[in-house]
């Protein structure tokens, strides 16, 4: 009994760990972006290169993706490269964590519910750190994602 009950434990907290992962989007290099889960009125995705995204008014919103989603992108102490230039300012995430790298960004979804895909701008940290700091604040960079679904080629 006491068995069974662990396994069923098991399996009830790893369905509730991919609740989500069923929303993956991919990018014209073949990078994906999951999305991870929500804190507070923030969707959490993760994206490629151990960045992450904090898109908010997107947590639980599956049906009516409408208008442009705020955010910031991140990239966390440990995970940056010699080569990222931080920011002046630390960011405090909506899961708590904090981190020097990080930008705004605007989502925009092509449909109002998965699947769709979307752009994603992101800019830099107004304060950022570097000799191209002041050419660089200001400026957005536009990706393109689609859908990744069972119909998608390998």
């Amino acid at each position: 009994m006491f068995r069974v009950c662990l396994i069923s434990v098991a399996m009830t907290a790893a369905t509730v760990g991919v609740a989500n992962a069923d929303e993956v989007w991919t990018d014209e290099f073949g990078e994906n972006v999951a999305y991870d889960r929500d804190v507070g009125t923030t969707a959490i995705l993760r994206g490629p290169h151990d960045q992450w995204f904090y898109v908010d008014r997107l947590a639980g919103n599956y049906a009516n993706r409408t208008g442009t989603f705020h955010g910031y992108w991140a990239v966390m102490p440990d995970d940056a490269d010699g080569e990222m230039i931080g920011c002046a300012s630390t960011l405090t995430l909506a899961d708590g964590r904090s981190t020097p790298f990080w930008g705004p960004i605007e989502v925009d979804f092509d449909g109002t519910a998965f699947p769709t895909g979307f752009t994603m701008r992101s800019g830099f940290c107004p304060d950022q750190q570097g000799e191209y700091a002041s050419q660089q604040v200001g400026t957005f960079n536009s990706f393109r994602y689609t859908p990744v679904t069972a119909d998608s080629p390998k």
